[in-house]
């Protein structure tokens, strides 16, 4: 191959051991699986495992470990050291290891070589013997090398990797410059400085540092995958490493390893820079510790509060640390808070914040069909790393922003659809459901044709409203029951006579009316009767009782 190549699915596994010699140095347990990355926690490239020492052009494995914003210990995942997603890197080449999170925060991406622990004469091989690769890393501690290269950087470092999220990467090192690998054809995007270090993107930009010829911050306009050109937006005259630039590009740290000299200087330390509309602005120098007059390599920045906190790793050649600086506004009263020691036989670099893991919507649901008067339940089942945000919006003009939101006492106008959308910081989801809403039963009309005569037919009639299906339910003397609206009792008799009730339910509720029926012919019938003689004629009266 002659360059980047993308590798094939079976290519990609998970990675989640540690060797016991590193649980033993970092007092931490992992599973049989990697834990999850916490967003808003700092990711270090972590070089060698405790046990080999580290040496020149040596081999040596790579952990990404996961510290939290205080120090806590979170996690950590091994990369490969066998196979042929193996990825190592030089056990104490500096300029190496600049990783970085990829532009839609779902990836560490990690620069390395090919190459067994163990391998010697690393740097120096060319890329045809051993293969520059790119690493990335998901938010689940799945690890996956979707890059290789047999020809850029070959007999030198490969040094920082970026990448769009979206199988689009670069990597910048010597002998080279800058280089696109992705879905696209592999190319030198930039060849003007072949010594560069670290490399991210920022605000949709793609960056990257350079150490030697013209030292300073490049930008390209956008990420290119072919030549193009890069500005110079911020020469410096120290050693800069990995950088740091705000959302508004006002902001710009810049991590040097030269020694500190003074806050007053671009010498060793982290350096701030503000944007005065024209050009950049030196203002001071962070120093990586009271007493400790060590530069920095690794660094990251958490521009989300009022005073911007500073995360660095620190340019010692043996137990460098990992530090936070508040940045009060001045150098004085910023002092740096130490996070961690790197142990024996390993030492930190490049630093990047936690991956996250996009959103995804597995149910949206409601407890739909309800009846209007109740309450309606939306309810949802998500994943994606913290924190989420939800937005759910539906009829009557309803808005939600909890996972499983409610509406007491609805009508009929908080049927229709419901959309809840999801996001983090790795991007959204969206997803809906229907809701219907019933109205109880009413009674509108309830008829019959009685009275009638004996033997012929009563008729009744009877119409309702509300949510279908309706039941309807008669009941009336002699045992009459009917399921029909409009029933009929044929060749009715006095047994008809009576009180007639209608019960109309549905799953909200039931109205409940009655009628009355009469039923029955006149009949006379004669209860006594006497014979009176009068004036010797017969005269008679008779006592006749009528019912009916």
């Amino acid at each position: 191959m002659n360059s980047f190549q993308k590798k094939s699915p079976a290519m990609i596994r998970r990675i989640t051991f540690l060797s016991p010699a590193l649980f033993a140095l970092l007092n931490f347990t992992n599973n049989a699986s990697a834990q999850m990355f916490t967003p808003g926690n700092i990711v270090v490239e972590q070089v060698g495992d405790g046990t080999s020492a580290l040496a020149s052009g040596v081999a040596a494995p790579l952990f990404l470990v996961e510290y939290s914003a205080t120090g806590t210990l979170t996690n950590s995942v091994a990369l490969p050291v066998a196979g042929p997603n193996v990825i190592t890197t030089s056990g104490t080449a500096t300029s190496e290891g600049n990783i970085s999170l990829s532009a839609n925060g779902r990836y560490i991406i990690v620069p390395g070589y090919n190459a067994l622990p163990g391998t010697t004469g690393l740097t120096s091989t060319t890329s045809a013997t051993v293969a520059r690769v790119t690493g990335q890393v998901d938010a689940s501690g799945t690890y996956s090398m979707p890059s290789v290269t047999n020809t850029y950087f070959s007999g030198n470092n490969i040094r920082g990797a970026a990448s769009d999220g979206n199988n689009n990467y670069w990597a910048t090192g010597a002998n080279t410059g800058a280089c696109y690998f992705g879905t696209g054809t592999p190319a030198i995007v930039y060849s003007t400085n072949t010594n560069n270090r670290a490399m991210a993107v920022y605000n949709g930009n793609l960056m990257f540092s350079a150490g030697a010829g013209t030292r300073g911050i490049y930008q390209f306009t956008g990420m290119p995958t072919t030549a193009s050109a890069a500005s110079l937006i911020l020469p410096l005259t120290g050693s800069p490493y990995q950088f740091a630039i705000n959302s508004t590009s006002t902001i710009l740290y810049v991590a040097d390893d030269a020694s500190f000299t003074s806050t007053s200087s671009q010498a060793g330390g982290i350096e701030k820079f503000t944007w005065n509309g024209s050009a950049w602005v030196f203002q001071y120098t962070l120093q990586c510790g009271n007493a400790s007059t060590a530069g920095a390599r690794g660094l990251v920045v958490d521009f989300s509060g009022t005073n911007p906190v500073v995360y660095a790793s620190t340019a010692e050649s043996s137990s460098n640390r990992i530090i936070s600086i508040t940045d009060a506004g001045a150098s004085s009263g910023s002092s740096a808070t130490l996070l961690a020691t790197a142990a024996t036989n390993t030492i930190f670099r490049g630093l990047a914040f936690s991956p996250c893991s996009p959103p995804s919507i597995t149910t949206v649901s409601s407890n739909s069909p309800v009846c209007s008067g109740s309450t309606l339940n939306l309810s949802s089942a998500v994943t994606g790393s913290a924190p989420l945000t939800y937005s759910w919006t539906g009829p009557n003009s309803f808005s939600g922003n909890t996972a499983n939101p409610s509406i007491s006492s609805v009508t009929t106008a908080a049927a229709g659809t419901y959309m809840l959308n999801l996001s983090n910081a790795c991007g959204s989801a969206s997803q809906n459901t229907t809701v219907v809403v019933n109205t109880p039963p009413s009674i509108t009309t309830i008829t019959n044709t009685s009275p009638v005569c004996s033997g012929s037919d009563i008729n009744f009639n009877s119409a309702a409203s509300g949510s279908a299906p309706l039941t309807f339910s008669w009941t009336g003397p002699n045992s009459f029951s009917s399921n029909s609206a409009t029933p009929s009792i044929t060749g009715a008799t006095p047994l008809a006579n009576g009180i007639y009730t209608l019960t109309v339910t549905n799953g909200c509720g039931s109205d409940m009316q009655t009628t009355v029926a009469f039923a029955s012919l006149p009949v006379a019938s004669t209860t006594s009767q006497t014979d009176v003689t009068c004036n010797g004629a017969n005269d008679g009266t008779a006592s006749v009782t009528v019912s009916g």
